[in-house]
């Protein structure tokens, strides 16, 4: 599953800590700065794409991606892109959460304990995934289904063209053998 993290840059050890947590599980995390610009005009360009290819983002709404315009932007551009997300709010900032944002659930971030809001990320992430994967299997299996329908409903359209023709063939048989 892929995952575009929404940060500041002064959250380089926060950062650092959620790729040690989640990548050992599978989960890939876009960090922007981790990926080099050859084929990207602008960092926006850039990350434009990185949102396009993901399954969920993650808004790390510390101190500072609270107050970072980058993020504020890339929360708004997830959003209106309909991507699912998670929120990660610093102690203290959940009471200068409003707009759009407000009512939203989140996981508590404390800075003192950082791995207790990161395994519930890595819970909520983990599962997610699961429900992903089973709904990927679910739409194989009913497109697998749909296939085998329209197979069965094909042999039943030959097996009824084969009987009208051996009508037929009956037909022109039983008329000539009795001329």
């Amino acid at each position: 599953m892929r995952i575009f993290v929404s940060h500041a840059i002064e959250d380089n050890k926060l950062i650092s800590d959620l790729k040690l947590t989640l990548e050992p599980h599978g989960l890939e995390l876009l960090i922007a700065e981790h990926y080099p610009d050859i084929d990207y005009s602008t960092v926006t360009v850039k990350i434009e794409r990185m949102i396009k290819s993901c399954n969920v983002a993650l808004f790390l709404l510390t101190k500072n991606g609270f107050n970072s315009k980058f993020v504020q932007q890339e929360i708004g551009y997830i959003k209106s892109s309909r991507i699912p997300y998670l929120q990660v709010v610093e102690n203290g900032i959940e009471k200068e959460i409003t707009g759009f944002n407000f009512g939203k659930g989140f996981i508590q971030y404390s800075p003192n304990e950082p791995q207790t809001a990161l395994d519930k990320v890595k819970r909520f992430l983990l599962n997610y995934w699961k429900k992903l994967e089973l709904k990927h299997q679910e739409e194989q299996i009913d497109k697998q289904a749909k296939q085998f329908q329209l197979m069965i409903q094909k042999q039943k359209k030959r097996e009824q063209e084969v009987k009208i023709g051996l009508r037929i063939l009956a037909s022109v048989l039983i008329l000539g053998l009795n001329k």
